[in-house]
């Protein structure tokens, strides 16, 4: 048995340590050879978040700023982006982040180290410091081949187009013709907040990389604003009030800038099913009302 056991050790082990070296010397030459992302000197706002930020700001409406937010993005990757990116770009002024209460709920846990990480943590994972690559490696052992088969599919095309950002996403929002649908909200407020018919726990982890966020641009002198885009009123009011008062909570002991458009008036069909997104409708009335307050 014990001879079993080590044979399975070393089988285990031997591959794992031929990997390591081999995976960091790719990072090496993926950090050295594929440019950081330059945006034009003009652009002074950034719109980061996940799909709510991306399908609802279109950066051609509001002047001097520019989209960069991608779907299903924690702020945990928010943070390392984001931090990239003004070490880069000093013509960046004002950063709107993307915040909601989905965003407290620890369903989140699953997209940065769980099981949905390997699908997404691989195209950040060139932008990520030592010691949190280590940490990825170790949130996905049980995924560890799709893992490292989508970090090195997008290093090469980093290293190969050379305007190849992975980790940028963009305004985009193909829903046209859509409605909201009850069933279809309920089916997304279950999925978010609750865990058999119980409400989730919050996500600490999201929570501190929100506050590391806020003091990455206090540290910068970057403005920060947060930004609540709309939900349709049936799945507003379906949200566990816990988290409408830890949402509250966090905004006032904080002190952060927010500007609040959950509330904004569309109709239906300026949301796709879920209720939780705007369509291409929603997102040009959106962008266009939030051209109106920042000016």
């Amino acid at each position: 048995m014990e001879q079993f056991v080590r044979k399975i050790l070393i089988y285990i082990i031997v591959p794992l340590l031929l990997m390591l070296p081999a995976l960091f010397g790719f990072d090496y030459l993926v950090k050295k050879n594929a440019p950081s992302f330059k945006i034009p000197p003009d652009i002074s706002k950034v719109f980061i978040g996940d799909s709510h930020i991306q399908c609802a700001i279109n950066d051609s409406i509001v002047p001097h700023s520019i989209n960069i937010a991608i779907s299903a993005e924690s702020f945990y990757f928010s943070y390392y982006k984001l931090e990239r990116l003004l070490d880069v770009n000093p013509s960046v002024k004002h950063v709107y982040l993307g915040f909601s209460y989905h965003s407290l709920s620890n369903y989140y846990d699953e997209l940065i180290g769980g099981d949905f990480s390997s699908e997404i943590a691989p195209k950040y994972f060139s932008i990520l410091p030592l010691e949190e690559q280590f940490r990825m490696l170790y949130w996905n052992r049980n995924s560890i081949a799709p893992f490292v088969k989508g970090i090195i599919t997008h290093g090469i095309y980093q290293i190969w187009f050379k305007q190849y950002f992975p980790y940028i996403g963009g305004f985009s929002d193909y829903f046209k013709d859509t409605s909201a649908d009850q069933l279809s909200m309920d089916k997304r407020l279950n999925f978010q907040f609750y865990n058999e018919g119980k409400v989730n726990d919050f996500s600490e982890l999201n929570i501190s990389y929100l506050r590391q966020i806020i003091k990455l641009c206090t540290s910068k002198n970057v403005h920060l604003t947060v930004l609540k885009t709309p939900l349709h009123r049936y799945y507003l009011n379906k949200i566990p009030l816990s988290y409408k008062n830890k949402l509250g909570e966090i905004l006032k002991s904080e002190k952060i800038d927010a500007i609040d458009l959950e509330h904004l008036k569309l109709s239906d069909e300026c949301f796709i099913p879920d209720g939780d997104h705007v369509s291409f409708l929603g997102a040009r009335k959106t962008s266009i009302q939030l051209k109106k307050i920042i000016q």
